[in-house]
């Protein structure tokens, strides 16, 4: 190839994507398009919903439709204090409790009215306190909480709702100072430390 053709090939990729001409990208880094901001959609305030029985569940309707939106509760200062994505009238997916301040206090998700996935807490400063790991509503794999400071407080392993595994505790110092070991439930060994 004559140097100036390697030269417009290289300005023609340049001028095209790189998904054209470079290394693919790994299907994570494309990124169609973003999810709207839930800040950019409306929250439906509690005083608009109406409730209807249907069997041992209640249905959210907002003007006779069924509700397809996140449900918002107030402070009286009008800062959200909860967030509750709603899906064929009833609560499914993420929800969020804030601090009066509007800092986030704790989020986390359920299906079909029991909490799933990923549970998060968080002092008022805004430092992680707790993570939790729910699966259809019991309590699953590592369950972790810290101290204000962000030193490590306490790990806790479950399994199908019971502790099973290794329960750790720690001083603000980051000594560990308990440790406990569970099978199903059932403690099998304690140790104290200092």
């Amino acid at each position: 190839m004559k140097r100036p053709e390697k030269i417009y090939l290289i300005l023609l990729c340049l001028a095209l994507s790189s998904a054209a001409c470079g290394p693919e990208r790994p299907a994570a880094e494309q990124a169609i398009s973003p999810a709207p901001s839930k800040a950019d959609e409306r929250c439906i305030p509690m005083a608009e919903v109406s409730w209807q029985s249907n069997g041992d569940q209640r249905i959210a309707y907002v003007d006779g439709e069924i509700l397809e939106a996140w449900l918002c509760s107030y402070y009286p200062n009008q800062q959200v204090h909860t967030r509750y994505y709603y899906s064929e009238g009833k609560p499914r997916g993420e929800w969020e409790v804030y601090y009066p301040s509007g800092t986030l206090y704790k989020t986390g998700s359920t299906i079909e009215g029991k909490d799933h996935g990923d549970y998060f807490e968080y002092f008022q400063s805004g430092q992680l306190r707790y993570h939790y790991f729910y699966r259809e509503g019991k309590r699953n794999g590592l369950w972790k909480s810290w101290y204000e400071n962000g030193q490590k407080y306490t790990e806790r392993q479950f399994s199908n709702g019971k502790l099973h595994g290794k329960v750790r505790v720690w001083d603000e110092e980051g000594n560990l100072t308990k440790e406990y070991t569970y099978s199903e439930g059932k403690l099998l060994q304690s140790n104290q430390y200092q």
